[in-house]
């Protein structure tokens, strides 16, 4: 592998001479190459518009916005360039949207591997141990834009009752079903052959998504243990149809249907039929019936 003298890791911008693939993703807001070159430049980086050899640090972006090397494919120039500069032995670093995020903040972001498929595609990866051992699958364009990595189930825990007048007790318990509703999830759906994932880094932060085809499942998962369950399902549709309209508007070629899941079936049957009228599709556990 060819030398990595940054370790890993991008710690700052300054000093940099930088190039963006297309607009980035900028803690939730898609900003255009021109206003993330500025942003840059405020941090004594140097951008520049094209990639040549004195680039050391590509920011991975929006490949819709941009002309590549291969329609089908997706895959920019730039990177293929920076690929082949490191295994010329000049090592070019690469962030994705939420390193170059983290730049910004002044913290530092994880440097991206480039793997270069068999077909030629050239795809960043990011480079830790616990991704080594996962066996590559190929993924296609609408996931490596929109999903992320495997959908985990997060661990819970309980707090510590302080000054907060919130029954915390409860917010344990909602969250634990919560967790408990996303695992049923991802089981059926491995039932059914699919994978679910968490969202991309930098993306609307969906509780799941998985694919169909080329069309893209978002779900928010929403528990109706510790709350108001009408509030929660006012909640959970809001923040669905949000996703859903980013993403469309950001990948208007990509079909994404927005999914919300509950931990159990509602009381009132008037939300199957709201869900009905606005194209969302409602369903919750154990069944989980329309997915």
């Amino acid at each position: 592998m060819p030398n990595r003298p940054c370790g890993g890791t991008v710690h700052r911008l300054q000093g940099r001479t930088v190039c963006f693939t297309g607009r980035v993703l900028v803690k939730g807001e898609w900003t255009v190459r021109t206003r993330c070159a500025e942003r840059a430049r405020e941090l004594q980086a140097i951008p520049k518009t094209d990639f040549s050899r004195k680039v050391t640090l590509v920011v991975y972006g929006d490949l819709a916005s941009k002309v590549v090397t291969d329609d089908r494919r997706a895959y920019s120039s730039t990177l293929v360039r920076a690929e082949a500069e490191r295994r010329r032995g000049r090592h070019v670093c690469v962030v994705d949207a939420d390193g170059f995020s983290k730049l910004l903040d002044g913290r530092p972001a994880p440097c991206l591997e480039l793997r270069r498929a068999r077909t030629g595609r050239v795809r960043p990866v990011a480079a830790t141990a616990s991704e080594r051992r996962v066996r590559p699958v190929a993924a296609t364009a609408s996931e490596r834009r929109v999903l992320g990595g495997p959908l985990r189930v997060r661990r819970t825990g309980r707090r510590t009752v302080g000054d907060l007048t919130l029954d915390l007790s409860r917010l344990d318990e909602g969250t634990a079903v919560h967790e408990a509703t996303v695992g049923a999830l991802i089981r059926h759906l491995s039932r059914q052959g699919i994978d679910a994932c968490g969202h991309a880094p930098g993306g609307p932060e969906f509780d799941a998504g998985w694919l169909r085809g080329e069309d893209v499942f978002i779900a928010e998962v929403k528990s109706l243990t510790g709350a108001r369950e009408d509030q929660q399902i006012r909640l959970g549709v809001g923040q669905v149809l949000d996703y859903a309209h980013q993403l469309r508007t950001a990948y208007p070629r990509t079909v994404t249907h927005p999914v919300l899941v509950l931990e159990r079936r509602p009381s009132a049957a008037r939300w199957t039929t709201l869900a009905d009228s606005i194209g969302l599709r409602l369903t919750w556990a154990p069944d989980f019936g329309g997915l």
